[in-house]
């Protein structure tokens, strides 16, 4: 019996009928499905891709992996569990880094800024040209290299103009007779200035791992986390290696990729994406009124069918399901065609990037990333919406028993 419905239901897909108006209206409702999903694809595609432009390819200072305490704060990283663990085939090398935040003051100008205490192999062998605003990046000594918006806030100081960093002491209590007993200070002389499209570096201030240990008067070799530099960066190789760490240093440290790294910037483009799955979801809803309109024309259109089914001794609830699945099928091939040209367009666009934002002189094209996983939400959604345009208005056409029970 499935075998019959499935086969009337697709010869009534394919078929023009009677009146070939009811196979214009299905052709129309299936174009619109296919278009609807073909656009989420893209849309989708292209989101992901300016997801991985902020945090994959935002700045250069960020590390593929980093190793961090799990409970945070500072750790001096030399139990063997981690030596164990940096003995991984895919690290390249790491470095500690420290974090912390201070005043930063010159004269009557005064920023907070972030604070990253770094040792020279943060930076030695790399290439931080394309970064750098002027001059180079060194924290040798008492140099330190700031971010340009911390930079333009203290009114643009000199290569040997000092500025004063001031850190509120760990250790002590704050004598309210003596305030400035409570702070901790030091002169830094800039050595060049970064310019990235993070917010957190650009205001940030580079300086000696030592210098910054001891004004938050810290342990010797104390850092905040490990970076990680590997000889393999895909993203297959990055999760692997995050994998093995993971199982290695759980629960005494956490592996944190870019993404975990930057756990707002993630947070925020996935409240934009599922904000997106909902307009899309308004979207489909106008275009399974199409569906229900071709459903209904069809089914008045082979009135005299049912009672040929009726018959023949076919029940009611086969006869609803033969057009239920005629008119799922028709929106099953919409969707599914809609996802291959979404596929077709996002990879012509990474192809050739014929599609561009910006100037004439300085366009960007459009940056596309396809996930797999985007489109169980998305077809799920597409398959309950058609599926209900399907089943309500067979269920109202054929809902009465009696009217089958007499031939036309």
């Amino acid at each position: 019996m499935n075998g019959f419905i499935r086969f009337v239901s697709l010869r009534y897909l394919f078929s023009h009928g009677r009146v070939r108006a009811v196979h214009l209206v299905t052709i129309i409702a299936t174009i619109a499905i296919t278009i609807i999903v073909a656009a989420s694809v893209i849309i989708l595609s292209v989101f992901n891709g300016f997801g991985n432009l902020l945090i994959n390819d935002s700045s250069p200072f960020d590390s593929e992996l980093v190793i961090a305490p799990s409970k945070g704060g500072y750790s001096t990283f030399s139990d063997d569990l981690i030596k164990q663990a940096l003995n991984n085939k895919n690290i390249a090398s790491y470095t500690p880094v420290l974090y912390g935040e201070g005043m930063a003051v010159i004269g009557s100008s005064f920023n907070p800024a972030k604070l990253y205490g770094v040792t020279s192999a943060f930076y030695s062998g790399k290439s931080f040209s394309q970064s750098l605003y002027w001059g180079n990046f060194s924290t040798a000594g008492n140099r330190m290299v700031m971010g340009l918006e911390l930079y333009l806030s203290l009114a643009m100081p000199s290569e040997n103009e000092a500025v004063t960093l001031i850190l509120p002491r760990r250790t002590t209590k704050i004598n309210p007779l003596l305030p400035l007993s409570s702070l901790n200070n030091t002169q830094l002389t800039p050595s060049g200035v970064i310019r990235t499209n993070t917010d957190r570096y650009n205001h940030a201030l580079f300086l000696s791992i030592d210098t910054l240990s001891n004004l938050l008067e810290l342990p010797l070799h104390s850092a905040s986390f490990l970076a990680l530099s590997l000889h393999n960066n895909s993203p297959k190789a990055v999760r692997s290696t995050a994998k093995q760490l993971n199982d290695l240093l759980s629960p005494h440290y956490k592996v944190l990729d870019k993404q975990a790294q930057q756990p707002e910037v993630t947070k925020l483009i996935a409240m934009e994406k599922w904000f997106t799955y909902c307009i899309l979801v308004f979207i489909m809803a106008l275009a399974a009124f199409n569906v229900i309109c071709s459903t209904s024309l069809l089914i008045i259109e082979k009135q005299r069918d049912k009672y040929l089914f009726s018959a023949i001794g076919l029940h009611r609830t086969y006869i609803r399901q033969l057009f239920i699945w005629q008119s799922f099928g028709a929106s099953l091939l919409g969707a599914f065609g809609g996802v291959i040209l979404g596929i077709v367009v996002c990879m012509i666009q990474k192809s050739t990037s014929f599609l561009t934002f910006g100037s004439a002189s300085g366009s960007v094209p459009y940056p596309v990333s396809f996930h797999m996983l985007d489109l169980i939400p998305l077809l799920g959604m597409v398959i309950v919406l058609c599926f209900l345009a399907s089943w309500l208005p067979t269920r109202a056409f054929i809902r009465n028993s009696s009217s089958l029970e007499h031939l036309s």
